[in-house]
């Protein structure tokens, strides 16, 4: 009997999961098995983080906005005073 027919004949009898599993191995997971899950929690985070900011903020959401903007307005400008190439 050839490597090969045995081979064959091993695999007939046995499924993948014991010959690993009688190897101590197993079968490696797919990336997506763990990181699609761990991004929606991270993402669920961000968004209750962000919902608990604005509900404990200490000015109402008109004028918080306004004052994100001015400082993002001063931002730039402060930045385009430093390097007047970008932008």
């Amino acid at each position: 009997m050839s490597l090969k027919e045995r081979i064959h004949d091993v695999s007939d009898r046995f499924t993948k999961a014991q010959i690993l599993d009688s190897l101590g191995l197993q079968e490696k997971h797919p990336t997506t098995d763990y990181v699609l899950p761990a991004l929606g929690i991270f993402g669920a985070g961000i968004a209750v983080g962000a919902l608990l900011g604005v509900l404990f903020a200490p000015k109402p959401g008109p004028e918080l906005r306004s004052d994100i903007r001015r400082r993002i307005d001063d931002l730039r400008h402060a930045e385009e005073e430093e390097n007047p190439y970008t932008g």
